[in-house]
């Protein structure tokens, strides 16, 4: 595990070379970049609406009743079991939210990155309430914006890193929220880096660090056991085809 260099030249010899996507390099040039001279580096004009609360965030709401004969709710289990970790305590225990006869469970959805430097490092960021502790850039899906601009919002704002991201990975992760007693439902993307920036809206409250992939695996193993999964989507995917494959947006 290594901090990331200060200097803005070496931050950049870890980017990928900026290459836009032609399905959304018009979108992308004229909304989302603009160059700042004086820096020389990428700054982002997004609007960030993950400020104004959580009532502008999406939510599913899955309402189950064992005495309905509508078929919708008796599916329900299922829906929700399809959105989980394969987690045996996690199934267990929406299950049992949801065996109450009229009982709602309510999932916030949310989007996030893998950030991945060029020689293959991940990049993650300290937590806003223990900086001692490392987690991926991830937050709410607002509602006036799609799935990938989420996840690349929220990497932005937590870790002021820019990047095109790939296809999103199929291990999707839904946990309870211990500060806000409510379910969560986490998508993410590999994003191969572009720009790392020195300045970035949560740099006051959060620090970067380079892992490598196998420190990464090893780390949420220990102190992010739902994470286990994604970083290992994440190297498996590497291993089996060029990065540029990937990239998307």
């Amino acid at each position: 595990m290594t901090n990331l260099p200060k200097e803005h030249l070496q931050l950049q010899k870890l980017c990928y070379p900026a290459v836009e996507n032609s399905r959304s390099a018009s979108k992308t040039t004229q909304q989302d970049k603009v160059v700042n001279k004086q820096q020389q580096q990428p700054i982002h004009n997004y609007t960030l609406s993950s400020r104004q609360g959580r009532d502008n965030q999406r939510w599913m709401t899955i309402r189950h009743n064992d005495n309905d004969n509508d078929s919708n709710n008796h599916h329900a289990v299922d829906i929700i079991r399809d959105v989980t970790t394969t987690n045996t305590n996690t199934n267990k225990n929406i299950n049992n939210a949801c065996s109450v006869g009229g009982s709602d469970v309510k999932i916030r959805l949310l989007a996030g990155c893998v950030p991945l430097t060029n020689d293959g490092h991940v990049i993650f960021v300290s937590s806003s309430k223990d900086a001692e502790q490392w987690i991926l850039p991830k937050g709410g899906w607002e509602q006036d914006e799609t799935l990938t601009e989420a996840a690349k919002r929220e990497t932005y704002e937590e870790a002021g890193l820019i990047g095109r991201l790939g296809p999103q990975l199929q291990h999707n992760i839904t946990y309870r929220s211990k500060s806000l007693q409510t379910w969560n439902k986490l998508q993410m993307f590999p994003m191969y880096v572009e720009h790392i920036l020195q300045a970035w809206p949560e740099s006051g409250r959060r620090n970067r660090r380079l892992m490598t992939l196998p420190e990464g695996i090893e780390y949420v193993r220990r102190y992010k056991p739902q994470l286990v999964g994604v970083l290992e989507e994440v190297a498996a995917r590497i291993g089996n085809s060029p990065v540029a494959k990937h990239s998307i947006a």
